[in-house]
């Protein structure tokens, strides 16, 4: 008798779910690239329900299946993941393949208690390979908050204000409208009109924000400093608009089409509302 192995949280922007935004892209010619975000639980960590390990597998006509409570992890194929403390997004590429190969490309991942049900996502290889498609026009913020680090506290900027400021205690959280809607972004670059208001500071860090529930909780445990870039603002008006491609991947594989701008030492600045936007944004669409 075969038992069905239970589904995660496969809900598309779920802020419960640890693994998120899996998908596999034909990048270059004859290989493919799947990826996906590994985000912590949110709550007791030491829950039976925390993913403690991914595997991919690469199968050529059709996807790979195996019943995954008969599974002895010391025998068994495929790209053993283990997760890292502090890093949230994962992939694996097969190289070698040929212009109408069809790959099918298989996450199965597992917690203390069982395997979940796989994931899966289908390539038809191609020769040249895929160009990324341009976006037209730019994506504007749905809405905007800032977060007080030291206590919390949680201020929504509304549609009306002309502008908000931020200082060395604050972070700014910017949600775009229809992340999801260009496909698999894979370049894009922020505007927006800030200036320096006070301090000897200078710089202003762009990151993804990879989990948005209860934000205003420890909010700098949210953010993915693996991915932050640094904004010189000595250097206005040049410096912008800036490319912060690998951010918005990031924003988007963990579902919560957000990043966050945060100072650092002895600045404030002063950014206009409604004047956070991407532009010059390319995507791969979705197979």
């Amino acid at each position: 008798m075969f038992n069905v192995p239970p589904r995660g949280r496969e809900r598309p922007g779920d802020q419960d779910a640890q693994i998120t935004g899996f998908h596999a892209l034909q990048l270059d010619e004859g290989v493919v690239k799947a990826q996906f975000g590994w985000k912590p639980q949110i709550g007791d960590s030491d829950s039976e329900e925390r993913i403690e390990e991914a595997r991919f597998f690469m199968r050529k006509d059709g996807p790979y299946t195996f019943p995954a409570h008969m599974w002895d992890g010391d025998t068994l194929q495929g790209r053993t993941l283990d997760h890292e403390t502090d890093v949230h997004t994962y992939s694996a590429e097969w190289t070698g393949l040929s212009a109408g190969d069809e790959v099918w490309v298989t996450l199965y991942y597992r917690s203390e208690e069982n395997w979940y049900a796989p994931l899966y996502d289908r390539v038809k290889l191609s020769e040249p390979a895929p160009e990324p498609v341009a976006y037209e026009g730019t994506l504007g913020t749905e809405y905007v908050v800032v977060i007080d680090s030291d206590n919390g506290d949680r201020y929504e900027i509304e549609e009306s204000q002309t502008d908000y400021s931020i200082t060395e205690n604050q972070i700014a959280v910017l949600f775009f409208h229809d992340l999801s809607e260009p496909g698999y972004i894979q370049s894009a670059e922020l505007d927006l009109d800030v200036v320096i208001t006070s301090g000897s500071g200078t710089e202003l860090s762009v990151a993804p924000l990879f989990s948005s529930r209860n934000i205003e909780w420890n909010i700098g445990e949210k953010i993915d400093n693996e991915a932050a870039l640094s904004l010189d603002l000595s250097s206005l008006p040049d410096s912008l608009p800036v490319d912060i491609s690998d951010v918005m991947k990031r924003a988007a594989l963990y579902e919560t089409n957000g990043i966050v701008l945060y100072t650092g030492p002895d600045l404030e600045v002063r950014i206009s509302r409604n004047s956070e936007v991407l532009q010059n944004i390319t995507y791969h669409p979705e197979n």
